[in-house]
């Protein structure tokens, strides 16, 4: 495959199986493809908060996963597995607010929920989804974007370099000093 996207099921593996899965991602991946994985995980220095929420998840939520991973653990498993990690971007405040709409709709569809489903795994569900929005709000939880291609001499690194500058925008940088402010007196040269 050229590009290949793990978006949210990485951290379903496990921590045990993350290197096989890496292994048969490199071995469907093209010499020159992009792989983009997206991963939930906590952030290093984490609190005894942030390792209950890790340890209720792993019993109630999504056993045999791991959602709290910190990110170096992730980099350090890509690159033992052969791949150079070309950029990561912490997503976590967006999800959120993803998963305060998750959380809306769960609760505004709770009566019906407890009809087809029993009361304590509604209960867990209302507690994973309610704490999923404060601890990704504050940072503890969070959600990473990391793209990653096999770490070879030949892999063409410039496809992540436009090939031409980028035209200007309002926020772009001025050529000249007078022009980022176009109404402002001119001193006269000395």
């Amino acid at each position: 495959f050229k590009r290949i996207a793990s978006i949210e099921m990485a951290e379903h593996v496990g921590i045990a199986n993350f290197g096989t899965y890496l292994a048969i991602v490199k071995e469907l991946l093209h010499d020159d493809g992009t792989f983009l994985m997206q991963v939930s995980g906590l952030r290093k220095g984490s609190n005894w908060e942030d390792t209950a929420w890790g340890l209720f998840m792993s019993k109630y939520i999504f056993p045999g996963a791991d959602a709290s991973t910190p990110l170096n653990w992730y980099v350090l498993e890509m690159e033992k597995a052969g791949f150079e990690v070309q950029s990561v971007e912490t997503i976590g405040r967006q999800y959120s607010h993803t998963m305060r709409y998750w959380y809306t709709n769960w609760l505004s569809n709770l009566e019906a929920m407890r009809k087809k489903y029993p009361a304590f795994l509604c209960n867990l569900w209302t507690i994973f989804l309610g704490w999923s929005v404060v601890a990704s709000g504050v940072g503890s939880a969070t959600c990473y974007q990391i793209v990653a291609h096999k770490n070879t001499y030949e892999f063409p690194r410039d496809n992540f370099i436009r090939p031409e500058p980028l035209p200007p925008t309002p926020f772009s940088m001025p050529a000249k000093k007078a022009d980022a402010f176009p109404d402002a007196p001119v001193e006269a040269s000395k």
